[in-house]
């Protein structure tokens, strides 16, 4: 179970939405490594002694740091990855005021509703505090329902989760159901930018 509903502070499996994730494609390196590759291959079938001038050592060279690069990429899969943490949380009995604060000094537009015993029990965005008055507290504004996501949750899924759910943020919690990150478009745009399966697109 690698997302959870939780709603009153309960939480239940789950369903994934029509069309989520079988047979997602992982990711793939470069068409530059798959060149210098085959190029390396091509090198193996001389003999030894065949001497290698610098402009073959460069292509090596290169083909070792990319690889390098891809196997680094693609043992990232999970929300523990590229989760943003430590993550700032506020009680549900917090004031309106003190959760714009907390938004504002941080320049976050999301925060995880935490209850005494520091279980996720809803979420406050800017939009939601907005026009709250100053009297009003947290668990008078929040979204009740929500989904989280568990720390070994794919990021191939967060995103299928983000865009079926019209989400932009996923809180990430642990096995003792505490919140540990969150996860938001931001953030899945940046992993997105930085694999090497994006690098070298035109």
């Amino acid at each position: 179970m690698s997302f959870l509903v939780v709603y009153n502070g309960q939480f239940s499996p789950f369903v994934y939405p029509t069309g989520t994730p079988s047979g997602i494609p992982r990711v793939t390196p470069l068409k530059y490594l798959k060149e210098v590759h085959e190029f390396k291959d091509e090198l193996s079938e001389f003999e030894p002694e065949v001497k290698i001038n610098h402009h073959h050592h460069q292509k090596i060279d290169a083909y070792n740091q990319v690889s390098k690069k891809f196997e680094e990429q693609r043992k990232r899969h999970y929300a523990k990855d590229i989760m943003t943490f430590p993550v700032k949380v506020i009680s549900q009995n917090a004031k309106a005021t003190e959760a714009q604060e907390l938004l504002k000094k941080f320049g976050f537009r999301h925060l995880p509703v935490i209850n005494e015993q520091d279980i996720i029990v809803g979420m406050l965005s800017d939009r939601e505090l907005a026009a709250a008055s100053p009297d009003k507290r947290c668990k008078d504004l929040m979204l009740e329902r929500i989904i989280v996501a568990e720390e070994q949750a794919s990021i191939n899924e967060i995103a299928i989760i983000l865009l079926k759910e019209k989400l932009n943020a996923l809180p990430i919690i642990n096995h003792k159901r505490e919140v540990t990150g969150i996860i938001t478009l931001s953030d899945i745009l940046k992993y997105v930018i930085e694999s090497t399966s994006f690098l070298g697109r035109g």
